[in-house]
């Protein structure tokens, strides 16, 4: 089953590449994902035309190592829990399951799938907030969170 999965990508995420790296903005969420290169590299190959092994023989090159299924498998299950693909990515059989650890120990670190997350302000959000050098009276009040009291009560944003 897991070897016949195409996986096709959400069609509300829009993907910027920020300094070598892949950010996902989820637009449903308002989350922001990053991808290492590994992760990376599968996203592009999920396109809805290319099962699992398939990627995985794509993806080799752009690794610097042979990826095996299992890894791309990693990666599309932290797409689908991310809600990244339009369909979820198959669960593992119970007797086939590899945990991340397991997986770093056998492949290293470097050839492991990650995708991590940030929330994203709204702009109401983004806009309620003291920018650098405005006169503030506490941390909260600044977007930096800090505060430097001044004279008379008075401080500024840093």
């Amino acid at each position: 089953m897991a070897a016949s999965f195409t996986p096709r990508r959400n069609g509300n995420v829009i993907e910027q590449d920020v300094f070598g790296e892949l950010l996902l903005y989820d637009l449903e969420r308002n989350i922001v994902r990053r991808l290492n290169h590994v992760a990376a590299a599968v996203w592009a190959k999920c396109d809805g035309h290319r099962d699992v092994a398939e990627i995985a023989c794509a993806v080799s090159p752009k690794a610097g190592n042979p990826v095996d299924e299992e890894v791309v498998l990693l990666a599309l299950r932290q797409f689908s829990k991310a809600h990244l693909l339009a369909e979820c990515a198959p669960a593992p059989a119970r007797d086939a399951r590899v945990s991340r650890r397991e997986l770093i120990k056998r492949i290293g670190i470097a050839a492991v799938p990650l995708v991590t997350f940030m929330a994203v302000p709204t702009s109401a959000q983004a806009a309620s907030c003291l920018q650098l050098g405005q006169n503030c009276s506490s941390n909260s009040q600044c977007c930096s969170n800090l505060c430097l009291p001044g004279t008379l009560g008075i401080g500024v944003c840093t």
